[in-house]
């Protein structure tokens, strides 16, 4: 007979039936669990957060002061660092103006003496470089007749699949 009420059509199940696996407690089990877990999650994370708000507010000040010092050195090491890359680049494009005989003085007196503004000018950096011999270089157009009159695209697709 057992055998009878297991192969019980769908129809013929109650809804009793299938809510009996959840009667017996365990989601009781699984729910004080959950509860549990998001607890402690929540709770570890907030460590920081309780340590500097209830526990040791004047230790916290103190930390953020010392950060803040080491990111305005950080910050002041970049600067200097920017500065004398400045100062260097202008002495290796002397340099390299007086090995191709190309001397123009075309490095600007505020980067040949170092006084560079801040490191966050990039308008003042890119105007002072305007003049040297790489720049020039490099934004030049070139001569009309180094100009190819068909430019080569590469290979077609035609060229990768013959017929």
């Amino acid at each position: 007979m057992a055998s009878n009420q297991e192969k019980r059509e769908v129809g013929e199940v109650y809804p009793e039936d299938l809510l009996s696996l959840f009667s017996r407690g365990r989601i009781v089990l699984w729910m004080a669990a959950a509860v549990v877990i998001h607890v402690v999650v929540i709770g570890v994370t907030s460590v920081g957060y309780i340590r500097d708000q209830w526990i040791d507010p004047e230790g916290a000040k103190i930390r953020k002061e010392t950060a803040e010092k080491a990111v305005a050195a950080e910050k002041a090491a970049a600067r200097a660092a920017t500065k004398s890359a400045v100062t260097n680049t202008s002495a290796v494009s002397a340099a390299a103006n007086a090995v191709s005989g190309t001397v123009t003085g075309a490095v600007p007196a505020k980067v040949k003496k170092g006084t560079h503004e801040a490191a966050g000018d990039e308008a003042a950096t890119l105007e002072s470089r305007r003049e040297t011999t790489v720049v020039k270089r490099i934004t030049e157009a070139a001569p009309t007749n180094e100009i190819p009159k068909d430019p080569d695209l590469g290979i077609s697709l035609e060229d990768t699949n013959p017929r």
